[in-house]
């Protein structure tokens, strides 16, 4: 039933309700035939229980059942159920490769990866200190990530499986892969702990003169100080760009959707600030969080 092997016959959430009433429907029908039960001259008819009502599962609840019972998702997954998580990454898990291969700066480079937490291990090293390792999970693919000591003393509590987080990680080459190590880790349930920005996307070939004039007027008209950054498709490709100074009030977003259907709007992660924030400069992080979204 978690696996979804019996969706043909009920929803999983009344089906695992109701599972003990069927197993003994089941028994009794199967004495029955077994032992050859009558009443009086003919077999005592025993009707199926009826299927009671239950609160219903969420989409998390059921896809974390089907990991549970096959090692994988399989009607959907995790990060569809967080609105901004995956832009938050500035690179896909399978891409990393890719992005290292671009962005590399003396065998290094440095991303934000977003996704879901899994098989998270801890073990203590020959040196005696903690490290853990762990898969960081999206759409795509997962990818083992290691924190070492000091990483882990600040962040082990996010470490959860199945926790939904982005990260800040550090790549370089180990042998025929890559390394990644964790830098700095959010949990995406504590939007106070990160700075934010909206991100407005759209297909240029979508919107004419009159409606990008519309989309500046409602720009202008729910100003606020969450930065913005456009995201737009063009024949030539998918180009981010941001302008200093421009913001919105998040709560106002809405209003540009419902004017220009055909634009997305959503909240996530300012990730370009992060990636410059470095460990050795954290020591006051609070106060830099809460400069940044101000």
């Amino acid at each position: 039933v978690k696996s979804g092997a019996f969706d043909n016959i009920g929803k999983r959430d009344e089906l695992l309700s109701n599972l003990e009433s069927a197993l003994r429907w089941g028994t009794e029908k199967r004495v029955q035939a077994e032992q050859g039960q009558f009443a009086l001259f003919e077999l005592r008819d025993i009707k199926p229980p009826k299927i009671m009502p239950v609160d219903k599962l969420t989409l998390l609840d059921l896809l974390r059942m089907e990991k549970e019972s096959l090692g994988l998702y399989i009607s959907a997954h995790p990060m569809g159920s967080y609105p901004g998580l995956s832009e938050a990454a500035s690179c896909s898990v399978a891409n990393v490769e890719q992005c290292h291969s671009s962005e590399t700066t003396q065998g290094r480079s440095r991303m934000v990866l977003s996704g879901i937490l899994q098989n998270v291990t801890k073990r203590t090293t020959r040196k005696g200190t903690l490290m853990a390792r762990f898969e960081i999970a999206d759409q795509s693919g997962s990818h083992e990530v290691v924190a070492f000591s000091q990483t882990l003393e600040e962040y082990e509590d996010l470490l959860k499986d199945d926790a939904p987080v982005f990260m800040v990680v550090d790549v370089s080459p180990d042998g025929d892969g890559l390394r990644i190590i964790l830098d700095s880790l959010y949990s995406w349930d504590n939007p106070k702990a990160f700075p934010r920005m909206a991100l407005i996307s759209y297909d240029a070939s979508e919107l004419d003169e009159s409606q990008l004039r519309t989309l500046r007027q409602e720009l202008e008209g729910n100003s606020g100080k969450t930065p913005i950054t456009f995201r737009v498709t063009t024949e030539f490709g998918i180009f981010d760009y941001a302008l200093e100074g421009l913001g919105i009030n998040p709560r106002k977003l809405d209003a540009i959707t419902q004017v220009l259907p055909s634009v997305r709007t959503v909240i996530t992660a300012d990730r370009e600030r992060l990636i410059k924030t470095r460990r050795g400069r954290r020591s006051n992080r609070r106060q830099q969080v809460d400069s940044l979204n101000a």
